[in-house]
């Protein structure tokens, strides 16, 4: 009797082991029929907040988001676990989900990651660290209304601002040098011809041929923003950093989507109406598509050839002089423009369109 429960159990134990084998099995073939190796290994990267860079980002962010599953729910219930994580790589900092503004100032002073304060001194050069959250802190508006919020606000958006802008302007290069050595009577290689062709592409600017395209209109668009002009306009658009889009959505600029379940749905929208305000994964991916509207809507085409034309040594005008050619980002049209001015005044963010990220180092990863 005892060998025949025995031979059960045995039996039983297998049976059990081999549907969590299938199981295990049914699971990887469904991850591995909708992402890649590179972009499974990219998602898990987002949750981690390790490894790779901000471009990798929006990309990965998209893919979750047309694709859905079941198993992505289990990657979301993941990235939980991985909230508090927080990555190093040299000078490189990555951190995944402040739940506390407490969180973000212990990495502020661990970093030296200091700001000009109102009314003070002008200063030539602000250093900014490589932080870069993924959300704002959920009790931000517990702060004081004061300096302190606005300060925090600033500190974790403009290391993304310029994050993006370093990326922008990368390609901006590697463009000009292929300009000026087909000037030169050179043949670009095939895969600096696709690369060009696809560069103008993300660019709205399908069917550019190296040879015969608007090489001045695709320069237009592959550019910065001014850090004064952006950070002043996710101030306006967010409340500084305490809108419900901000908190919960990671939108910091009001963009619309009309898209059914992209995005929130403003309180005081119209009856009938259709747009939401954009949804984000991350902050990042906010900031990269508020540079990509400003440099492919045709709302802002105006502002392009003005930044083009009052680039000084390489260097783009003020934020406080470009924000005139945004009259259309809101219906408030020049009032939008009076209020964008005044955060930018008031808050001295004009010094900041002199900051620079410190320069990036390799280091091995750690975690804490």
């Amino acid at each position: 009797m005892q060998s025949s429960q025995h031979i059960f159990h045995r039996v039983m134990g297998a049976a059990f082991s081999l549907s969590g084998l299938a199981v295990l099995v049914i699971y990887v073939l469904a991850l591995s029929s909708t992402y890649s190796h590179f972009q499974l290994f990219d998602r898990l990267t987002q949750l981690t907040g390790a490894g790779q860079h901000q471009e990798s980002a929006a990309l990965v962010g998209g893919d979750a988001e047309s694709t859905g599953g079941w198993w992505r729910n289990w990657l979301d219930k993941a990235g939980e676990v991985f909230a508090q994580v927080h990555v190093y790589d040299g000078n490189n900092v990555w951190m995944a989900a402040p739940v506390e503004s407490s969180e973000l100032l212990s990495q502020f002073d661990a970093l030296n990651f200091l700001l000009p304060e109102p009314h003070g001194q002008p200063v030539s050069e602000v250093e900014v660290p490589r932080l870069y959250v993924h959300s704002l802190p959920k009790n931000l508006t517990a702060e004081d209304n004061g300096w302190a919020r606005k300060r925090d606000f600033i500190r974790t958006l403009l290391p993304l601002v310029l994050a993006e802008n370093e990326k922008i302007q990368n390609d901006r290069a590697r463009a000009q040098r292929l300009q000026q050595h087909m000037d030169q009577g050179h043949k670009l290689y095939s895969a600096n011809r696709t690369w060009l062709i696809n560069l103008a592409a993300r660019y709205g600017m399908d069917g550019f041929d190296p040879r015969t395209g608007d090489w001045k209109e695709l320069l237009r668009r592959v550019d910065g923003v001014p850090p004064s002009l952006a950070l002043a306009q996710a101030a306006v658009e967010s409340g500084w950093g305490t809108s419900r889009f901000a908190l919960h959505g990671n939108a910091l600029f009001g963009q619309w989507s009309w898209k059914p379940g992209s995005g929130i749905i403003p309180a005081g929208r119209a009856p009938g109406g259709r747009h939401e305000v954009r949804r984000f994964d991350r902050l990042s991916e906010s900031v990269s598509a508020y540079l990509h509207n400003l440099n492919t809507h045709d709302y802002y085409a105006k502002f392009r050839e003005h930044r083009a034309a009052t680039r000084v040594n390489d260097k783009l005008a003020p934020g406080f002089e470009l924000v005139k050619y945004l009259d259309r980002y809101s219906k408030a049209g020049q009032e939008y423009i009076k209020d964008v001015r005044a955060v930018i005044q008031t808050n001295m963010l004009q010094d900041l369109d002199a900051a620079r990220l410190r320069p990036a180092t390799g280091a091995a990863l750690s975690s804490s």
